[in-house]
């Protein structure tokens, strides 16, 4: 509510393309307040995928036992956490990790073969450079505050 009891707006608005439609949203001071608790909800799971996207480039041309990519991961997080890039301690939590890698399974970025009971990850072939990696993390890296 701004002064005087009026309802302040935001307008998002898709500008018009040919033949199309135009779509406006509204978002007034609740709506906003509720997208902002989401947001600060999501953020240390955000940030763990985050992480887990900067951690890709320790399988570029190196398939990793899972055990010590998530060991790597960690000291990833560390070392961002001392940087002062990564905010929330919860980011390191090893369900949100585990959960980032078999999403980025899932995009076929990561595989994985199993050699002697052991599970060992590596990169898919077009994404096995570091051009590809840095693309994976910036394109996580626009949801971060």
């Amino acid at each position: 509510m701004t002064p005087r009891g009026h309802v302040s707006r935001r307008w998002i608005g898709l500008k018009p393309r040919r033949g199309g439609l135009v779509a406006k949203l509204v978002l007034d001071d609740i709506s906003l307040m509720h997208l902002e608790f989401l947001r600060s909800v999501l953020a240390s799971y955000i940030e763990s995928y985050w992480v887990v996207a900067c951690s890709l480039f320790k399988l570029v041309g190196t398939p990793m036992e899972e055990r010590i990519f998530f060991q790597e991961i960690q000291k990833v997080a560390q070392d961002k956490l001392q940087e002062g890039t990564l905010y929330y301690e919860e980011s390191f939590a090893a369900d949100t990790l585990h959960n980032a890698v078999q999403l980025y399974e899932q995009w076929g970025i990561v595989e994985h073969h199993t050699q002697d009971c052991i599970r060992v990850l590596y990169l898919n072939e077009q994404w096995n450079v570091d051009e590809a990696i840095n693309s994976v993390i910036s394109f996580v890296g626009q949801f971060r505050q």
